[in-house]
């Protein structure tokens, strides 16, 4: 399998994903997923719990991960337009004529999907505001990742905006 498409549309996504937090405790965070299929290319990027997907033209057909920081650099060095990525077995792909480690698909954490459809009117201005209201009571704490978001609940048209540091619930 192999596929070509524009170099600064993977190396700009790279980039700006940098800040996703990754671990080498778990080598499949340090890899990002690359679909090509139909003309198009899906790469997805996560650090189990943030997401980034980017869609962009591609030619040929190709479905693997490859690890993020050395096709980054690879590509920032190398003066191509396009890139080239060559499937050479399940552990094996070349990128722009450097052979590298790939990793199976199965492993990479699948995105969230959503089965329900909600309907409703939101007023963003309200909302935006009762969302900055909760920011200062978000934890930072790293035992418990699971209160370190904003909920967001949307039932009949109202809506309610919750967030915790675990002493406090705003």
């Amino acid at each position: 399998m192999k596929t070509t498409f524009n170099t600064s549309e993977l190396t700009t996504l790279l980039k700006a994903t940098k800040c996703l937090k990754y671990s080498n405790s778990l080598p499949i965070i340090d890899t990002f997923h690359l679909s090509v299929s139909n003309g198009w290319a899906t790469v997805t990027i996560c650090d189990l719990e943030t997401f980034v997907t980017k869609r962009f033209e591609a030619t040929g057909e190709i479905n693997t991960c490859l690890p993020r920081e050395i096709v980054l650099k690879h590509l920032s060095a190398s003066k191509s337009l396009t890139t080239t990525i060559e499937l050479l077995s399940n552990v094996r792909a070349v990128v722009n004529g450097l052979t590298m480690p790939c990793y199976d698909v199965e492993e990479y954490p699948n995105t969230p999907t959503y089965n329900t459809e909600a309907k409703g009117l939101m007023f963003s201005g309200a909302l935006m505001l009762e969302i900055k209201a909760a920011l200062p009571y978000l934890s930072n704490d790293d035992l418990r990742p699971v209160m370190s978001g904003v909920l967001v609940s949307n039932e009949k048209g109202f809506h309610d905006v919750v967030a915790t540091n675990s002493h406090v619930l705003s």
